[in-house]
């Protein structure tokens, strides 16, 4: 009975204060390992060839779904860790890929890629839209002779743009205000429509020919 009882000593010492160093051990390892692949906030800037920034480009962290596109001066902002690699596109250029380091500022610039555009019509968001006019007139590409620009949202980016641009008016505002009623609505018992049916308009202008439908 005695020497079992300081078997279990001994077993209760051994295990009873490994155990707990192992564990915190196997924890420190995993925070290490999550640490290294931390993400971290990157800023950069995307120009062209010229040196004049891109607008609607894509910045993509490769392989993880993140990513941003760039605002009117070319600028974006994205989380990524170090040791992954940045995806820059934009439609009329060369791709470009970089490998993230402890540098926490990028500058990336684009080449012009002559085969990207070929009499084809853009359709995207006003920004995106802007940038592919931008570029289109930089290879002397007629709008909207030799190229047709759509975008979209009809923001007032579209009426500084020369030509200025042509979009997809989805009635943004009008929708934000059509649920504002629906809710007060609801908040007072009141009756709601099952659905609510909003129509978008093509608000025609310089970066379409006449007779765009």
């Amino acid at each position: 009975m005695k020497r079992n009882y300081c078997l279990s000593l001994v077993l209760l010492a051994l295990f009873g204060v490994s155990a707990p160093f192992a564990a915190n051990a196997a924890v420190e390892s995993v925070l290490s390992s999550q640490s290294a692949q931390q993400a971290k906030k990157i800023t950069g800037k995307v120009l062209d060839a010229a040196g004049e920034p891109i607008i609607g480009a894509s910045v993509l962290v490769k392989g993880s779904g993140t990513g941003a596109v760039t605002d009117i001066d070319g600028n974006f902002s994205v989380e990524a860790p170090v040791g992954s690699t940045l995806e820059v596109s934009f439609i009329g250029y060369k791709t470009v890929t970089l490998k993230v380091t402890n540098a926490t500022t990028y500058t990336v610039s684009l080449q012009d890629d002559s085969q990207a555009l070929d009499e084809v019509v853009v359709t995207a968001d006003d920004e995106l839209a802007i940038g592919a006019v931008k570029y289109a007139k930089t290879l002397g590409i007629h709008i909207p002779g030799d190229l047709e620009v759509v975008g979209y949202n009809n923001s007032k980016l579209g009426l500084c743009c020369e030509p200025e641009l042509t979009s997809v008016d989805n009635k943004l505002e009008y929708s934000c205000m059509n649920v504002v009623n629906v809710l007060m609505k609801v908040f007072h018992h009141g009756k709601v429509p099952a659905r609510t049916m909003i129509s978008a308009d093509l608000a025609v202008r310089g970066t379409t020919s006449t007779n765009f439908q």
